[in-house]
């Protein structure tokens, strides 16, 4: 009963992944960085760049699957934006079997080394393991929910005007205090550029803070 389980399984994973190759909008492109969207000619030349990694669980297949369709129908002129989901350890056969063809399919899935949590250390683990685990930098790294809709192209245009170094951005906690010691980004989403993702990645101070609300440690 197992072995069929996980055969339909792998089945319904292969009718979602290929079958809708005849439904998919010609603006969207997979290439082997990710989900790139492209209405824009391929030869524009882009200003910045902004990997959105999507912490989500192995099992929501579905979830993923109506993910990469609405980001793969959003574009913007301005910036290179790629998508990735990002899981802690696979612990179950069925996920090593059905998350491995999503990546043969569509390469935006990263796998961290943790187990599966939400305020345990996990947006730690997904910023300090970046640097050894992308083949390249970008100027922006996102934090996003799997719960959460964003708009690329009004995100790349509120960033377009910000410095590319030491920016912590997104939807402030206590938005309304004036104090910047105060408050935190929303976990549903927040950017930091490249050299905040480094300092993360390298520094001793992050590394003994990660236990607790994950949006709240990443502003202290």
């Amino acid at each position: 009963m197992r072995g069929l389980s996980l055969l339909l399984g792998v089945l319904l994973l292969f009718a979602l992944l290929f079958l809708d190759l005849h439904l998919k909008p010609t603006t969207v492109i997979f290439s082997n960085e990710g989900l790139v969207t492209a209405s824009a000619p391929p030869a524009a030349k882009r200003e910045f760049s902004l990997l959105i990694g999507i912490l989500t669980r192995a099992d929501l297949y579905d979830r993923r699957h109506f993910l990469r369709f609405v980001y793969g129908t959003q574009a913007s002129s301005v910036a290179t934006i790629q998508v990735k989901f990002v899981l802690c350890r696979l612990t179950k056969a069925e996920q090593r079997m059905l998350i491995a063809l999503e990546i043969l399919r569509f390469e935006d899935i990263i796998v961290l080394d943790c187990t599966e949590n939400m305020n345990a250390g996990k947006t730690y683990t997904y910023f300090s393991s970046l640097p050894t685990v992308l083949p390249h930098r970008y100027d922006y790294v996102m934090k996003a929910d799997d719960d959460a809709f964003i708009r690329l192209a009004a995100l790349a245009a509120a960033l377009r005007p910000l410095h590319r170094s030491d920016l912590y951005y997104c939807a402030a906690v206590s938005c309304s205090s004036r104090d910047p010691s105060v408050g935190y980004m929303s976990g549903m989403e927040f950017v930091l550029s490249w050299d905040l993702v480094q300092w993360i990645a390298t520094s001793e101070i992050p590394a003994r803070d990660t236990v607790g609300p994950e949006d709240k440690l990443v502003g202290r």
